[in-house]
């Protein structure tokens, strides 16, 4: 969908809902701020007009934020991060709970 400006998608995308007279909308998690903005709006916006908005992880690897430094910030240097993947989550799964490595 295009639609200019761009902080007009998410009533556009209600208002497609409402056209098709459709109760729920599903889509992948896109983590960029101004999809999630754009996203928690149509989550509101759909709340607000009984109807549901589901959105998902889709097949990442790992989710963004999954694995943290024993500090709790995000790995800024990949080898950690990388070592942290292979010990944990084979043993946990991805998408279960958040480990500290």
């Amino acid at each position: 969908m295009t639609k200019e400006p761009r902080k007009l998608i998410p009533e556009a995308v209600v208002q497609l809902l409402e056209n098709w007279k459709a109760a729920r909308i599903f889509g992948n998690i896109e983590y960029e701020v101004d999809e999630l903005r754009r996203d928690i709006k149509v989550a509101e916006l759909c709340a607000g007009s009984n109807k549901q908005a589901t959105f998902v992880a889709d097949k990442l690897v790992v989710e963004p934020g999954k694995f943290t430094t024993q500090q709790g910030k995000a790995y800024a240097v990949y080898s950690p991060w990388l070592r942290c993947k292979h010990t944990v989550a084979p043993a946990l799964g991805c998408r279960n709970s958040i480990r500290v490595c």
